[in-house]
């Protein structure tokens, strides 16, 4: 603004003195001379604007020059005036614009002169080195940083575009090149790192570089610039910090490694403490035989429930009390001296050897038992563990056998006595048999009850292993007691064979699926093959057919580590009528000098077997002899380490189907390709030997990879297969997995597939649907299933109600309102049957015996009454007969009246129902049982009156 100021006031005076000069100095001589001074002074001052306030105030004060002059003012003074003005504009305005171009490019050369000098600094303030190559010429452009950078002197000339190829490590210079090629091309930001090699070709640095194509106006490249950084450091603090990050991870590995075998370790002592806890219990509350726990005070720690059931205490009343609470009064003063002398040497020894011993009962009664020391060390110190047995009903056994001897002696031991005292004993044996049948089933009833109303709660999931260990156990328990039933039936001659007509395929179906969790549990194959010439339906005993596989399958399975169980039943050529049955194994086989004892009741190849293993001893025994009964032999041959098989044959009347029968699907097979992949040759004989009568071509593939090429294979000869079955398990490549691969071929997006498997659950089936297997079966493969399958898959018939869908739990019966009376003495048994009922539409009343029962049948509306055989008071089959006669007497219509008893001979279920009972469940009683029992058997007055 000052200058400004300055210029406008110079301009002023400058215009003044050409006025003053204009009024005295003659015309066209002073004044275009004057006129130079302001032309002067603008191109000293140069400003657009001051030339143009000049211009104007010299026209303005020449035209009041002109009127003022006292000379003689004519046209030519006015033209040469008029001339001269223009003149001055013209001439100032080129000078305003020579100036104002000189100032620009002053300007503009100051500029960039500022921003050469701000770049110089911030790169050398940067340490950053600046490249600039000219790509059409070549000409490249370092500044001393870069050169430094790339390994030369500051006073390096000319660089070159090969210089700098030379100076970049050669494991990296392709790279490189590769970056800068694409940087071009894509006409993007090049960015790369990379070494940097001196002379002799070793590394010395790493640089960073950044840089940018500039492109003239037809898009060619014109020059390729950037900037260079040292990363050196940086890369060399990486790999410092990758050794330290490698080093750490290893470190950590190794510690993660060492707290999990820790762990592991730990982990597996406590399972081992917990199942050995587990096994300790289950093993006191199962034993027939009591047993209870006493620390060196003689104060009780553990009973179990056959305790509690002899001495008729609960356990919270025995528990933490002494001892001698259960002695009687004459021997508590010597126990102390007894306790003191098992543990000055505490062993396994006999109480009282030599002499009776006595126990006492809550209500003070007595009775006799024997009594087995041993010390046992706990958490607690050493204890004594006590193995009691009531020896009642022996003692009253030894009583009546002397009386006996006594009789016999006095009647001179004559034949006729004899045989009346064999066929006593023989009573016995069978009363003591179902009375321990009774008193074991008794509180099994509650056991198996109690585990499945737990089952149908809420439980975690180790509850719920809990819950199935001991229902298990208590299954095993009474396997165990039938078997000894059975061992004793066949021992005095009471087993009796039924002759029915039984689907014999449907029977092995149902063995094999009822076998095959235990073999799934173990991942073992189990195959059931009955060969389709084996008539349907034939003459026999199913039940105890069924015994039989399920004791050898069972032993198979138990004894048969890794492989397979094979159930097969074929027709024997030679002999119409007569199937050849067997089942095999891969497990770990028998030596020669122990097959014969093998069939023994009670034994094992050797305890060993018998400890790890597990069982009675009594499976095989049952099964020859059933065998024997049915006029078969039981035979078994067997290799060490590769596996066993035990047939038999037995002849089979074929017997003609009930009318009520499903018919096996109509399926025409002839003139279809299906290929059969399964890497065990026994499941590919089965499926090959039930679809052979149907007339398929059959192709057969052991893997994947096989069944891929065969597939291929029928393709390129026009014949491609119109069907595959796929098992599920197959090494390298599963079913899934090759379905999969099937469905991605050429033509396999529609080719029907169908699966089999052991089991085929969750995220496995909802695969399988989005592959398009159209059916999944389940192993054992059974041949129905198989042809409902291929009659789905093949549109040759509708899906069964079953297809496809695993065993699913047998659903249990809705109940209509109904009126029950249960008739038991035992206060646990009618509290379980009450739980039983809970949530149904059943109202339960209950009396403690015969008599009330009677009483409240003869004053009460029932539906059905569940009786117990054995009570006091009076017994269900005096209630029963008691019930029926009044009954008779009032006209009424006789109501159901189920029989319950723990004894499983077929003797005591005969008795009940001559008594009058309409049908006998023996006990433990199961839920889905009880209902069943009745829905079928519960019927209203108004039935009974209809």
């Amino acid at each position: 603004m000052n200058i400004l100021s300055n210029s406008l006031i110079a301009a002023a005076v400058a215009a003044a003195a050409v006025f003053v000069l204009d009024l005295f100095i003659p015309l066209g001589v002073a004044v275009p001379m004057l006129y130079a001074l302001p032309i002067l002074f603008s191109r000293m001052v140069p400003g657009r604007r001051i030339t143009l306030v000049m211009a104007g105030s010299c026209i303005i004060l020449t035209l009041l020059g002109i009127a003022l002059s006292s000379g003689e003012f004519t046209t030519a003074v006015a033209a040469d005036r008029a001339l001269a003005s223009m003149l001055l504009l013209i001439i100032a305005a080129l000078v305003v614009r020579q100036k104002q171009s000189a100032a620009q490019i002053t300007e503009a050369q100051r500029e960039k002169y500022e921003s050469e000098e701000r770049l110089r600094l911030a790169l050398e303030g940067a340490e950053l080195g600046m490249w600039d190559i000219n790509v059409r010429t070549h000409e490249t452009i370092w500044n001393h940083r870069h050169k430094l950078l790339q390994g030369y002197s500051p006073n390096f000339s000319p660089p070159s575009l090969q210089a700098w190829k030379d100076r970049v490590h050669p494991d990296d210079r392709d790279r490189v090149m590769a970056q800068i090629e694409q940087a071009q091309s894509s006409r993007g930001l090049f960015s790369s790192e990379h070494r940097v090699v001196d002379g002799d070709g070793h590394e010395i640095r790493w640089l960073s570089l950044y840089g940018r194509f500039s492109y003239d106006e037809t898009g060619e490249p014109l020059r390729f610039n950037g900037v260079s950084l040292d990363i050196t450091e940086r890369k060399q603090t990486e790999a410092q910090l990758s050794q330290l990050n490698a080093s750490l991870e290893l470190r950590v590995a190794e510690r993660t490694d060492e707290l999990t075998r820790m762990n592991e370790r730990l982990q597996a002592e406590i399972t081992e403490r917990k199942q050995a806890e587990e096994q300790f219990r289950l093993a006191v509350e199962s034993a027939p035989n009591g047993i209870l726990m006493a620390n060196q005070e003689g104060v009780i720690t553990l009973v179990n429930t056959q305790v509690e059931r002899w001495f008729r205490y609960d356990r919270h009343e025995i528990v933490g009390r002494p001892i001698e609470m259960l002695l009687p009064e004459r021997f508590r003063s010597q126990h102390h001296g007894q306790r003191t002398a098992f543990y000055h040497d505490p062993k396994a020894r006999a109480m009282g050897a030599g002499r009776d011993l006595f126990g006492r009962r809550k209500d003070g009664s007595e009775f006799p038992l024997e009594i087995g020391l041993s010390p046992i060390k706990t958490s607690q110190g050493t204890q004594v563990l006590a193995a009691i047995v009531d020896i009642s009903t022996r003692k009253q056994a030894e009583e009546s056998l002397r009386e006996a001897a006594h009789a016999l002696a006095a009647k001179n031991l004559k034949l006729q006595r004899a045989n009346e005292t064999v066929l006593t004993a023989t009573r016995a044996k069978s009363e003591f048999l179902a009375s321990m049948s009774h008193e074991i089933r008794t509180p099994m009833n509650a056991i198996i009850a109690m585990a499945d109303l737990l089952q149908e709660t809420p439980l975690s999931t180790e509850q719920l292993e809990y819950v199935n260990r001991f229902s298990r156990a208590t299954t095993n328990l009474l396997d165990l007691i039938n078997n000894i039933l059975d061992i004793s039936k066949i021992e005095t001659g009471h087993l009796e064979l039924e002759s029915v007509a039984f689907d014999i395929h449907d029977l092995v179906d149902e063995i094999a699926g009822l076998m095959a969790i235990r073999s799934s549990d173990k991942q073992l194959e189990l195959e059931a093959f009955v060969h389709p010439d084996v008539p349907t339906w034939v003459l026999g005993d199913p039940t105890r057919l069924r015994q039989i596989f399920v004791n050898l399958v069972g032993n198979a399975i138990k004894f048969t580590e890794q492989g397979e169980v094979v159930i097969r039943i074929e027709p024997d050529k030679a002999m119409p009528g007569t199937l050849h049955c067997s089942v095999s194994d891969t497990g770990i086989g028998i030596p020669a000098d122990k097959i014969d004892s093998i069939f023994e009741s009670f034994n094992q190849v050797d305890s060993s077997t018998t400890r790890k293993y597990g069982g009675s001893g009594l499976g095989l025994s049952i099964s020859k002899h059933l065998v024997t009964l049915m006029g078969g032999d039981l035979t078994v041959t067997s290799v060490i380490g590769r596996g066993s098989a035990f047939s038999f044959t037995l002849h089979f009347e074929a017997a003609a189907p009930p009318a009520h029968t499903s018919p096996v699907p109509a399926i025409n097979l002839r003139n279809h390709r299906i290929l059969v992949v399964d890497d065990l040759e026994t499941n590919r004989m089965i499926v090959r030997e039930y679809l052979k009568p149907l007339g398929p071509e059959l192709g057969e593939a052991s893997d994947a990879p096989s069944a891929l090429e065969a597939l291929n294979t029928a393709l390129k000869q026009g014949m491609p297969f119109d069907l595959v079955i796929l098992s599920h398990h197959m090494p390298k490549l599963d079913g899934l997995g090759l379905a999969q691969t099937i469905r991605e071929g050429k033509d396999g997006g529609s080719l029907p597939l169908i699966m089999y498997a052991s089991d085929l659950r969750g995220r496995a089936v909802q695969r399988a649907r989005e592959l398009g297997i159209v059916s999944h079966l389940y192993k054992p493969i059974c041949r129905m299933r198989l042809l409902e399958s291929l009659a789905i898959a093949l549109n040759q018939g509708r899906p069964s109600p079953t297809q496809n869908k695993p065993d699913a739990p047998l659903a249990l019966p809705a109940l209509p309102p109904r009126h029950i009376l249960l008739v038991e003495d035992l206060e646990d048994n009618r509290e379980i049957v009450a739980l039983l009922l809970k949530g149904t539409a059943c109202r339960l009343d209950v009396a403690e015996n015969g008599a009330v029962g009677l009483q409240k049948v003869q004053t009460g509306a029932y539906d059905m009454v569940f009786m117990d055989m054995q009570m006091p008071v009076m017994d269900g089959l005096q209630a029963t007969a008691a019930i029926r006669r009044w009954e008779c007497e009032q006209h009424r219509t006789p109501t159901p009246i189920i029989a319950l008893t723990a004894n499983a001979f077929k003797e005591e279920a005969d008795k009940s129902l001559a008594a009058g009972c309409t049908a006998h469940v023996a006990k433990p009683i199961k839920k889905k049982t009880l209902l069943a029992t009745i829905a079928q058997y519960a019927t209203t007055s108004n039935d009974r009156a209809a």
